[in-house]
C-alpha cells in the first residue's frame, strides 16, 4: 500500500524508514485515513465558513488550520526581515550582502502567498507567534556568516519549509487550487537557493568546520522541535497527532541528511535521537 504511493510521491529512501515506523506503530485505518489526506487523485474539497471539507470527506474545523497558516506566515516574512537585517551589518562582504538581499525577496514573495491564501479563505492574520519566535530569535543572533548560511540555507529551509511546506500544500491543494497556486509556484524554486548552495561549498570545501555545524544543528532543530511541541494541540484538533509527530521526526532528519550530502558523515537516526534528547532537556530546564 506504501511502497507505490512513496514512489508516486519520489519520497526518497532515507525518509521511508520513518513512514515505516509510523505504519508499523498504527492500525491499517489510521493510515489509509492519513494516505487519503495527501493522495485526492482526481477528488476535490471546499471551503466552507467554519469548516475545510478534505476530497477524502473528512470535515476539518477551520480554526486550527488558521493557526497553522500563522505559524507559516510568521515564519517566512520572518525570515525575510532577518536575512534583509543581516544585509545592513558589517562583515560578509558584497556577495553575501547582496544574495542575502535576494533571498529575502524571495521570502517576501512566500509570505505574500502564504498571506493571500489566508484572506481566500477569509482568515485573519495573527503576526504575534510567540511559540516559534525563540527559533528565529536564536538564528538571527547567530554572528558568524557561516553559521547564518548553514542556517538559513539547510537547518531551517529544510525543517520548517521543505517538510511542512510542502506536507501543508500536498494536502490542500485540492481543497483551494486557485490560492494554493501561488503558494506552490512561492515554494517551489526553479532553482536551489544561493544560501544552500554556499552552505554545501564551505561545508564541502572545509571552510565551516563540520563538527561546529553539526552542533549547531543539534541546538537549532531542538529549538524547532519545541516549536512544533508547543503547537501540538493544533494537530490535536485535526485528530492527526500522530501524523504530526510523523512530519516533525522527518523534520529533523530532513536537515542532517542534507549535511551528510554536504560531506559531513553522521548516523541521521541517531541525531534524530540526540536532537529530541536535547529538547526534552531544555523543556524540563523550563518548566524548573
Amino acid at each position: 500500500m506504501l511502497d507505490p504511493l512513496m514512489d508516486k510521491y519520489d519520497i526518497p529512501e532515507w525518509a521511508r524508514t520513518y513512514i515505516y515506523r509510523y505504519a508499523t506503530a498504527h492500525p491499517i485505518k489510521t493510515v489509509s485515513f492519513a494516505i487519503s489526506l495527501i493522495d485526492s487523485g482526481r477528488r476535490k474539497g471546499r471551503v466552507m465558513n467554519d469548516r475545510v471539507i478534505m476530497p477524502n470527506g473528512s470535515s476539518l474545523d477551520i480554526r486550527p488550520i488558521s493557526k497553522l497558516l500563522n505559524l507559516f506566515l510568521y515564519g517566512e516574512d520572518r525570515m525575510a526581515r532577518m536575512e534583509m537585517k543581516w544585509t545592513e551589518q558589517q562583515g560578509g562582504g558584497r556577495d553575501y550582502k547582496e544574495h542575502f538581499a535576494e533571498i529575502a525577496e524571495m521570502d517576501m514573495k512566500r509570505a505574500k502567498a502564504i498571506k493571500n491564501l489566508m484572506y481566500g479563505l477569509k482568515q485573519k492574520v495573527e503576526p504575534n507567534q510567540g511559540s516559534i519566535a525563540e527559533v528565529f530569535d536564536n538564528v538571527e543572533g547567530l554572528s558568524s556568516w557561516n553559521d547564518r548560511v548553514i542556517a538559513t540555507g539547510i537547518i531551517l529551509r529544510y525543517s520548517y519549509a521543505a517538510t511542512f511546506g510542502m506536507v501543508f500544500y500536498r494536502a490542500f491543494y485540492s481543497v483551494a487550487p486557485e490560492y494554493m497556486r501561488s503558494f506552490g509556484k512561492a515554494f517551489k524554486e526553479k532553482r536551489e537557493r544561493w544560501d544552500t548552495i554556499e552552505a554545501f561549498r564551505i561545508l564541502g570545501s572545509g571552510e565551516a568546520d563540520h563538527r561546529h555545524a553539526v552542533e549547531l544543528a543539534r541546538d537549532l532543530l531542538s529549538d524547532v522541535l519545541n516549536s512544533v511541541h508547543s503547537n501540538m494541540d493544533i494537530a490535536e484538533e485535526m485528530n492527526l497527532k500522530s501524523e504530526m509527530e510523523l512530519i516533525s521526526e522527518i523534520s529533523i532528519a530532513h536537515p542532517f541528511k542534507m549535511l551528510c550530502d554536504a560531506g559531513i558523515s553522521l548516523d541521521i537516526d541517531g541525531e534524530v535521537r540526540r536532537v529530541k534528547a536535547i529538547a526534552l532537556k531544555k523543556r524540563q530546564r523550563r518548566r524548573s
